[in-house]
């Protein structure tokens, strides 16, 4: 490249200075990412997005553990649960989150240990679910029946004995 003055006279510098100024305009926005790290279970990231001041309860794109694309915006923290890593989910919590139907979420795809981890922040084990079962427990019951998607169990579901170890837990915390 030329160099005149201390200024690039290429194209390219030009493109280059242009994208470093632009910032993560050009990376999707926060929320995207923040997703992303969830669905890629990139605890780094989720760590890092947190200590600069994302909101465990912002609004993220949604999308379950069954399906390949986002479907509207959810408190990042129900995202969290329904994707079952119980390391991102304490995280979260710690970081202040307190979405109360995240815990539909956790016992829907049978997480016992994010399950635990939301009862232990405070969540109440009867919290009242949108949409299917109107309750966490008939959510993981259902899963511990062996209705849940087949060929699915251990990667986007919990397996039937994560389910069970789910309604034992909800069950334990007081849920009916």
């Amino acid at each position: 490249m030329k160099k005149t003055h201390g200024v690039f006279t290429s194209a390219a510098a030009i493109l280059v200075a242009g994208s470093l100024f632009a910032g993560p305009a050009h990376a999707g926005s926060k929320s995207d990412k923040f997703a992303e790290a969830i669905f890629k279970h990139d605890v780094a990231t989720v760590k890092d997005m947190l200590l600069d001041g994302f909101r465990p309860d912002g609004k993220i794109p949604y999308r379950l553990p069954t399906k390949d694309s986002a479907s509207g915006k959810r408190p990042a923290l129900y995202v969290a649960a329904a994707w079952g890593n119980p390391e991102i989910v304490e995280l979260m919590l710690n970081a202040g989150g307190k979405q109360k139907s995240a815990i539909c979420m956790s016992a829907q795809f049978g997480w016992p240990k994010v399950t635990k981890l939301l009862l232990e922040s405070g969540i109440k084990a009867n919290a009242s679910c949108k949409g299917g079962k109107p309750n966490p427990l008939l959510r993981a019951k259902e899963g511990a029946s062996g209705k849940m998607s087949k060929g699915t169990a251990g990667k986007t579901f919990g397996t039937k004995a994560q389910f069970e170890e789910t309604v034992k837990i909800l069950m334990a915390a007081g849920a009916k």
